[in-house]
């Protein structure tokens, strides 16, 4: 039995050149598409497991690379901008290549580079402009704590989760078992 490819998703072949594809903010390679479950083009597997993560506990108070100006005229594109409950906002970055010398270089960098901007860690109480959230994934993805995590930087209970029986909808679709 052969699958179908379904039209809206791009041959993966790897021995092609880069399709791009236009995001919100910047380009991507058409021909390995990451997108989250409500559509966005992300850079990232990670990223898009971090899209879940949100909607699950912050539906609709996120951006995707929403850039950020600082003082120095400098533009980032933080991977996710949260507006908290509460009015922060939070600056979630995933950083998924630390084992790679020079990018953790610039990660660290970019944390100072956050810190005069007054975008401090959670862990020393965020600061004036708002709060810096990082996850990465040296010892692999871990969906449980970067939820666990976030809910404890935003201020949100963590959604209860169980095991759905046979037959149970799970975000209005139903599992494999059910008619």
């Amino acid at each position: 039995m052969r699958l179908h490819r379904p039209s809206y998703l791009p041959d993966t072949t790897l021995f092609k050149h880069p399709l791009p594809v236009k995001g919100k903010t910047r380009r991507y390679d058409g021909g390995l598409p990451h997108i989250s479950a409500s559509g966005t083009p992300m850079a990232s597997k990670n990223e898009v497991i971090i899209a879940g993560i949100l909607d699950r506990i912050a539906p609709g108070q996120w951006e995707y690379e929403r850039p950020y100006t600082g003082k120095d005229g400098r533009e980032v594109l933080p991977d996710f901008t949260v507006v908290a409950a509460d009015g922060r906002t939070v600056y979630w970055e995933h950083a998924g290549m630390l084992d790679l010398p020079t990018y953790a270089q610039k990660w660290e960098k970019k944390k100072v580079w956050y810190a005069d901007n007054g975008i401090l860690p959670h862990a020393e109480g965020g600061g004036p402009i708002g709060t810096l959230l990082w996850t990465e994934d040296l010892r692999g993805a871990d969906a449980r704590a970067w939820q666990a995590l976030a809910c404890e930087v935003l201020g949100v209970k963590p959604p209860t989760s169980r095991v759905p029986e046979s037959g149970s909808q799970i975000g209005g679709c139903r599992s494999a078992g059910s008619a």
